[in-house]
């Protein structure tokens, strides 16, 4: 490392240490508590799922691909125009088992998904405030996947440098705790590798408090559509879908994160479709 990097590094450092005592200074350690309890309440953490009730599964079968109309409204205006079709869903569940990627192949699809612009360092989908405080994760669950990376685990993407940073590596034990914890209904992965969001918690509400929690859900849901149109550009035989079936705290512990600070929201599959 030449000298330039070297006070480059320093300079980072320095601004982030600052930066993490301002923080300190103007985040409420209550008002952390709150949006900490507020998350916790909505995860998992046993293996324990919902159980339906006949009349819940009849709602379901009511409403399900339907849309919310109010039932009092005062006009409406008709589009002279048709509905579109599709050959398949966007989401697809099943992939093919012998696909891989190649590793600068997946930075791009990486880079268009997450990556910053370098004249404005603002990134493919709106973030309140420019915060950014959703972590783009990758998990490699086989050595074969990613060419160029054999590695297993869970990566965090660097936005700013396109690369990837090992948070945590996945021997065959950790593997199998992985797989009992991401998808503990069938104990399976659906696919060898998949995107995982996580929530910056300190720095999603130290500016806009309590409704910065909605912005960070908000900002998820972006990066789902920026990654997925992305794969779709890339190539059309790539597929993927939401997933959240997850045991939080567990997951979250796994992928080298703290639970309670940075948990794991959502995750979404991906791989070569296999329902074309």
């Amino acid at each position: 490392m030449n000298n330039i990097s070297e006070d480059l590094l320093v300079e980072q450092r320095r601004k982030n240490d600052f930066a993490n005592h301002l923080q300190a200074e103007v985040l409420s350690n209550s008002l952390l508590d709150q949006v900490v309890k507020m998350h916790q309440e909505g995860c998992w953490i046993s293996e324990i799922m919902y159980e339906y009730e006949e009349e819940l599964l009849e709602w379901m079968e009511l409403v399900e691909f339907t849309d919310i109309i109010p039932e009092y409204y005062e006009k409406s205006f008709q589009f002279k125009i048709e509905q579109k079709t599709v050959e398949r869903t966007r989401s697809c569940r099943t992939f093919k088992e012998n696909w891989n990627i190649n590793t600068d192949d997946f930075g791009i699809i990486l880079r268009d998904s997450f990556g910053r612009f370098s004249n404005t360092l603002t990134k493919n989908y709106p973030s309140a405030g420019g915060l950014y405080p959703v972590l783009p994760l990758v998990y490699v669950f086989d050595e074969g996947v990613l060419k160029g990376i054999s590695v297993k685990g869970c990566y965090l993407f660097h936005s700013s440098k396109n690369e990837l940073i090992l948070l945590k590596e996945y021997d065959e034990e950790l593997l199998n705790l992985v797989i009992n914890q991401i998808n503990p209904s069938d104990r399976s992965l659906f696919s060898k590798i998949a995107i995982g969001y996580a929530i910056d918690l300190k720095r999603a509400i130290t500016k806009y408090r309590k409704r910065g929690y909605r912005y960070a859900l908000i900002e998820i849901g972006a990066m789902c559509q920026s990654f997925r149109e992305t794969l779709s550009r890339f190539d059309s035989s790539l597929g993927e879908f939401c997933f959240a079936g997850f045991n939080d705290n567990a997951l979250t512990h796994l992928s080298g994160l703290n639970a309670r600070l940075a948990p794991v929201t959502l995750i979404q599959w991906f791989g070569e479709r296999n329902d074309i």
